[in-house]
């Protein structure tokens, strides 16, 4: 037992020494539990002033520790009216292709949870030029931007990503 709490803190100062190294360790993902991998929350602010292109989010990885992207387009992709939501590989990851996901994108209600919208999917990324698989038609404009739904809180939406 000594020697388990010993190695415990060893590896709690380590931590520190590399945090004091680098601040960004953590924003990394480095140290993060493997459970806690794979999972991105992001809050897509300023939803009045309309993007006129695709918005990428912050890159994130999987419990394999594999790179994703999420790609958003709120003038919907090939389809006007809706938003579109893709998983993308990085241009970086493209060679070490092929591998399959499955994932969860949820569009959190943030005045009722259980008023969510989530879809799951499942796709084998295998060639240079399959990099991104999504919906084109994950929701309505008009029921995301309606203020009464609950989806756009502060002008931001939150969006949940679950490799």
């Amino acid at each position: 037992p000594r020697n388990s709490l010993i190695d415990a803190l060893m590896f709690r100062l380590s931590m520190y020494e590399g945090v004091r190294k680098d601040p960004n360790i953590f924003r990394s993902r480095r140290f993060m539990p493997r459970s806690m991998k794979g999972r991105l929350v992001w809050r897509v602010e300023n939803v009045s002033h309309p993007h006129h292109n695709p918005v990428y989010s912050n890159e994130f990885r999987d419990a394999f520790d594999h790179r994703w992207l999420v790609l958003m387009d709120a003038h919907g992709y090939r389809e006007r009216g809706f938003l579109s939501v893709f998983l993308v590989v990085p241009d970086e990851e493209v060679s070490n292709l092929p591998r399959t996901a499955q994932f969860r994108v949820t569009m959190v209600n943030q005045r009722s949870v259980l008023d969510s919208v989530s879809i799951e999917l499942t796709y084998a990324f295998s060639a240079p030029n399959e990099t991104r698989y999504g919906c084109l038609r994950f929701m309505e404009l008009s029921r995301l931007k309606d203020p009464s739904a609950g989806f756009v809180v502060d002008d931001s939406f939150v969006c949940e990503v679950q490799v």
